[in-house]
This record gives C-alpha cells, structure tokens and sequence, in this order.
C-alpha cells in the first residue's frame, strides 16, 4: 500500500531562461531549473509554482495582484495585475 502524502507531487526538469520584471517594468532573463507538477503534468518556471498547482485546481495560468494600496467599493486601487502561464504541459 502506498502512502500518497509520501508521494513526490514535484520534479526538477532541465534549465530554461525565466523571464521577470521589474515593478519599473524592466525585463530581465536567468536560467534556471524548470518544475513539473506530477498529477497534471503542468511545467512551471519555479518551485512554488508546481507545488502549489493542486491549490489552483491545475489550471495552466493564474493572476496575482501586486501594489494595491486599497480597495475602494470591492476594487484594487494602485498597483497592477499579473498573469503567470505554464511552460507546457506533459503527458503522464
């Protein structure tokens, strides 16, 4: 019987170029390690990505807000939205 908590839900794949931003919107580029989730078969830029696919329903994108300096009737004020998309997706 196998313990699905001991499980690995994450593996380490080859190194690709990851692109970020600045919040003055400079870009800039580093290699670095890709992650696959082992359920779904999502490839990720970074750790935290893969291991928290399951929470985000293995869904190949996923939006973070940064910067709201409030929230006026039910809105962000400030700051911007940012749109994070899988890699590719692997066949299991």
């Amino acid at each position: 019987m196998v313990n699905e908590k001991l499980q690995p839900k994450i593996k380490r794949m080859e190194k690709g170029e990851a692109n970020f931003y600045t919040p003055e919107g400079v870009e800039y580029t580093i290699m670095k390690f890709y992650w696959k989730c082992l359920k779904c078969g999502l490839v990720w830029q970074t750790r935290h990505e893969a291991e928290e696919c399951e929470n985000r329903e293995h869904k190949d994108s996923y939006q973070r807000m940064y910067g709201v300096t409030a929230i006026v009737n039910d809105r962000p004020v400030g700051g911007w939205i940012a749109t994070f998309r899988a890699i590719r997706k692997e066949v299991l």
